[in-house]
């Protein structure tokens, strides 16, 4: 799964500069026009495992790009697609880390 899942960021760097207050930085992002799909990757006493956070991106009244985490009925199919991509990766990943450990998880 060599394709990259980005495209064009919707006004520039604002998102891609992403961590949370502790350094954690996404283990992947996926965005599709104004929305973005971002895969945190987190360790558990089972082992790694993952989460997904979703927002859409707007431009404010003094043109700066903030984030929200709620979608307009017509960001809805796109939603969708890209929840569905998000999972496909975090699937690729968990496939991938099984079978450098041989099989066994």
């Amino acid at each position: 799964m060599s394709k990259s899942h980005r495209s064009a960021a919707a006004g520039g760097s604002h998102a891609d500069t992403e961590s949370t207050s502790n350094g954690n930085k996404p283990a992947h992002t996926i965005r599709y026009n104004r929305l973005k799909g971002t895969i945190w990757r987190n360790a558990g006493t089972n082992g790694d495992f993952y989460t997904v956070t979703f927002s859409r991106s707007y431009q404010d009244k003094d043109e700066q790009w903030r984030d929200v985490a709620s979608f307009n009925t017509i960001d809805l199919p796109l939603l969708s697609k890209l929840a569905d991509d998000c999972h496909s990766w975090i699937t690729w990943q968990e496939r991938r880390a099984t079978e450098q450990q041989g099989g066994k998880r």
